[in-house]
């Protein structure tokens, strides 16, 4: 799933942007719908937006979050670019496009794509809560499947549930939706 509505206050890195009271309300609303999907565990971004998305899941489930430093966010450069809409559709269309201080498309692809089979292995047969970003999210999809990667990231709101199913090792996808979908 991707995080809730995070504001993105002037000064503070991106890793700490916090979650606005919107987004501390959708968690809330998210945890009553992932607490009755009977969640075994939570991994989540190591970034405070996601963490703070899932606390509420994990207070109600009583699960320990699992920070992954791998489901953290696509950098997509290591300065802020003035048309980023426009960068991340370019590096959509050449997954090898690599701006200065970041990272290409198959790079991050490889890092979700990584994290998210040892989770699987890890967890097989159990329902596991994964909490990420929009461009790790839709570099993802767009491995797993002949979707458009920029389109699907367009389409993402915050919060947003992509529920993944393994059988297999072969994965499946269906996009359950954003807030109005689970409330």
């Amino acid at each position: 799933m991707r995080h809730a509505k995070a504001g993105q206050p002037t000064g503070v890195p991106e890793p700490d942007w916090p979650l606005t009271d919107e987004g501390e309300r959708q968690a809330e609303a998210l945890a009553s719908f992932l607490a009755a999907q009977g969640i075994d565990h939570i991994y989540a971004s190591p970034f405070l937006r996601v963490q703070q998305t899932v606390a509420p899941t994990a207070n109600r489930t009583g699960d320990h979050v699992h920070i992954l430093e791998d489901l953290k966010e696509r950098r997509l450069a290591e300065t802020p670019i003035d048309d980023f809409v426009s960068a991340l559709r370019d590096s959509f269309t050449d997954d090898t496009l690599r701006l200065p201080g970041g990272e290409t498309l198959i790079e991050c692809r490889t890092r979700v794509r990584r994290v998210i089979d040892h989770i699987s292995a890890r967890h097989a047969g159990q329902t596991i809560a994964v909490c990420s970003h929009g461009a790790a999210i839709a570099s993802l999809i767009s491995d797993l499947d002949d979707v458009d990667g920029f389109d699907l990231w367009q389409s993402l709101t915050n919060p947003h549930v992509i529920e993944l199913t393994v059988h297999d090792g072969t994965y499946g996808w269906r996009n359950i939706g954003g807030e109005d979908a689970y409330v």
